[in-house]
């Protein structure tokens, strides 16, 4: 597929923090990075009260919270840009 017939998509993630640690679930299997195109969304959520369950068991393995300095890898492509937000503010990231 050439660049030119990617389509563009939207995706949304949430990076839900609860004192100072960021929730990330364990996907049992690959993503599919095969040539997409998406224009990613973050936003930042802070954890109230519940635990996380896992919804989804054929799809994650599980849900734990992790220091923003001891992150598990690999990471979903977009998570790096959004743990530096969180770090450091930064509210865009583009190529233009």
């Amino acid at each position: 597929m050439s660049e030119a017939q990617l389509i563009t998509k939207v995706g949304i993630g949430v990076a839900v923090m609860k004192d100072g640690k960021i929730l990330l679930g364990k996907r049992k299997s690959s993503h599919g990075y095969a040539p997409k195109h998406y224009v990613d969304i973050g936003v930042i959520a802070d954890w109230k009260s519940g635990e996380p369950h896992v919804l989804e068991p054929e799809k994650c393995e599980g849900w734990d919270w992790y220091s923003l300095d001891n992150l598990p890898m690999p990471l979903f492509a977009v998570e790096p840009q959004y743990i530096e937000a969180i770090k450091t503010g930064r509210h865009y990231f583009g190529t233009a």
